[in-house]
């Protein structure tokens, strides 16, 4: 999660019920400065604290922690990538992702050996070899 994020919509939908910090700080038990140090995002409130806050706006906690438009986007670029590539490609890139630098780097490296060699190679697609024998 990030801080910044939540602190930003809990300032937001802390304003637009037309709270206080002091209130939102008395209605869950905290000071002032630490309602203050999670909208400004230089703290980050533990699980338990993130549902209150979400209880007493009357939101949710997935309101107040996630990027929905970010989630939107990323599970859009998923979708062209599955669409695109195939499941294959997107659970490599899964598993690229959980990889450390050095992983990532071996992991580059074995597809570009792989895609030298003619046995791992495709075939070219018949529209392609249309495409070429057309423009020679």
């Amino acid at each position: 999660m990030d801080k910044t994020v939540f602190g930003k919509r809990v300032k937001a939908v802390r304003k637009q019920m037309k709270m206080t910090q002091i209130e939102l700080a008395e209605a869950i038990g905290k000071k002032e400065a630490t309602i203050r140090k999670y909208e400004n995002g230089s703290i980050e409130a533990p699980w338990n604290v993130i549902e209150d806050i979400a209880s007493v706006l009357g939101v949710s906690p997935f309101d107040l922690t996630v990027d929905i438009e970010k989630l939107r986007s990323d599970v859009k670029l998923i979708e062209e990538i599955e669409k695109a590539f195939g499941s294959d490609a997107l659970a490599m890139l899964n598993d690229f992702d959980t990889l450390n630098s050095l992983g990532k780097s071996k992991a580059v490296q074995y597809v570009a050996d792989l895609a030298i060699h003619p046995k791992y190679k495709k075939e070219p697609s018949s529209a392609a070899t249309e495409n070429d024998s057309n423009n020679n």
